[in-house]
């Protein structure tokens, strides 16, 4: 059975920031259906709405140092989809 850490959301954030690849995957498990459900009402395809999935996880990836500076996460998430 797979170890389940139990992560604040700033917690988990800092964990992402700090480069811990278990907490990213939190953090993708707990917001992808999400970040998918906001992408596929702008633009009402399934295939489009996957790729932004993937394309916003890999920017909060690679810009993780800034993550733990977030202090909406809900709000980031939707501006970046939506610009996305």
């Amino acid at each position: 059975m797979p170890l389940q850490i139990a992560y604040t959301e700033k917690g988990l954030l800092y964990q992402v920031s700090e480069g811990d690849e278990i907490a990213f995957r939190e953090l993708f498990c707990k917001y992808k259906n999400r970040i998918y459900s906001i992408a596929f009402r702008l633009t009402r395809s399934a295939f489009v709405s996957e790729e932004v999935v993937q394309d916003i996880f890999l920017h909060i990836w690679i810009r993780r140092s800034k993550l733990s500076q977030v202090e909406d996460f809900d709000a980031y998430l939707f501006v970046t989809t939506r610009n996305e």
